[in-house]
């Protein structure tokens, strides 16, 4: 979160509880334009208690991991600051409820009230939030909710008032810069995009954030930007980001796997594609995979009386595309497939769709008396590739 102008900042990595029990009441800006006992007395006492009323419900939602809860009284707060005309303490509420929404609720509006921390941070004297920090957070919010140039120019203008070694690493900075990356990915700007994820992964590390999924994400992003990058030249690098990505997120649940997970899978065996098609099998990420959790054990294998492999796409052949594809399918006591789904592909919307319709015709032997967990969310794996053309010997 955002420091404040006092002597003792709050913690920029969690959200800032600025009123603690009654002693503290406001006590974080006293000496910076308020004085406690201008608020505490006369009609600006009453005018503040329902602020702090519903400013309290917040702190016990958040204590209590409810954040539903915390949003509606972190907005009543707000709103009750904006009526009684107390811009200092309205413009940390609105910061906070801007940050908890990007954090954890993303489909609520973030912008609006990012938007007028920023505008109260610009315009109130003495500002208690700091206008940096108030202009990152807007900038972030606004291009969260939509990708454009102009969002992309405005993350990049707040960011570049920091300077080196004189801030305070925090979320919105780490997020500012993992948007960034993913802006620069969907123009093909892999260079630039390697370089944000750099960046990115260094201030969480900096702010000692404990967000594993976002961060494996991160380093999924750096890995296959670089392969991308590189055409596949620097596997080793590319395997340890990916290795990490894999042992951040750990063991995942065999009937609800992590899409980041089955993601690294399929660049996996894209990669391994590429290299088996140059005539160089042994060149493989050889990733360890953590277990799928939760499947019964002893589950009977699948004997296939019909199992032809897709054909390569035409389109893609002649482009010189290599892909992969994961597919989740159940399987019935007659040997049906049912529920044929793409779990993740590369190129996207290239390969799936092509397996899942050969699937379709796939046909197995009856499994009598399997157990229902058995015969659900079972996976198979595709790989399209090259076969390398041997050398005449004449």
């Amino acid at each position: 979160m955002a420091c404040v102008k006092a002597p003792s900042c709050a913690n920029p990595s969690g959200m800032q509880n600025f009123w603690g029990d009654e002693m503290r009441l406001f006590l974080l800006f006293v000496g910076v334009s308020v004085s406690l006992s201008l608020i505490l007395t006369g009609g600006q006492a009453k005018a503040a208690s329902p602020m702090i009323t519903a400013y309290k419900a917040y702190l016990a939602a958040m204590d209590q991991g409810d954040l539903l809860k915390a949003d509606t009284q972190g907005e009543i707060a707000w709103r009750e600051a904006e009526k009684a005309k107390n811009y200092n303490y309205s413009a940390i509420l609105a910061y906070n409820l801007a940050e908890l929404r990007i954090r954890h609720l993303p489909a609520r509006d973030a912008v609006t009230p990012a938007k007028r921390a920023y505008e109260l941070a610009k315009s109130t004297p003495d500002s208690a939030l700091n206008v940096s920090d108030a202009q990152i957070l807007s900038a972030l919010a606004a291009i969260i909710k939509k990708r454009t140039k102009s969002t992309d120019r405005a993350v990049r203008k707040a960011l570049g008032q920091l300077k080196d070694g004189q801030y305070e690493p925090n979320y919105p900075i780490f997020r500012a810069h993992y948007e960034l990356m993913r802006a620069a990915d969907s123009r093909g700007e892999l260079k630039r995009a390697m370089q944000e994820s750099k960046i990115a992964q260094a201030i969480y590390a900096a702010a000692e954030m404990d967000d594993p999924v976002i961060l494996a994400s991160a380093k999924i992003f750096y890995a296959s930007e670089l392969l991308a990058y590189t055409r596949f030249k620097k596997m080793e690098e590319a395997r340890v980001e990916f290795q990490a990505a894999l042992d951040l997120l750990g063991p995942q649940p065999y009937n609800n796997p992590s899409h980041l997970a089955q993601n690294i899978r399929v660049w996996e065996m894209v990669a391994n594609a590429v290299h088996e098609s140059n005539g160089e099998p042994d060149q493989k990420l050889g990733l360890n995979v953590p277990d799928m959790v939760g499947r019964p054990e002893n589950c009977p294998e699948v004997q296939w009386i019909k199992r032809d492999a897709p054909k390569y796409p035409r389109v893609a052949a002649v482009k010189g595309y290599f892909g992969a594809a994961l597919l989740n399918y159940a399987l019935d006591e007659n040997g049906q497939l049912h529920d044929i789904k793409v779990s993740a592909e590369l190129p996207v919307r290239r390969f799936g769709l092509l397996a899942a319709e050969t699937m379709k015709t796939w046909r197995a032997k009856p499994l009598k008396g399997a157990p229902a967990a058995c015969m659900k969310h079972r996976e198979v794996p595709f790989k399209f590739i090259f076969e390398p053309v041997k050398k005449s010997l004449r």
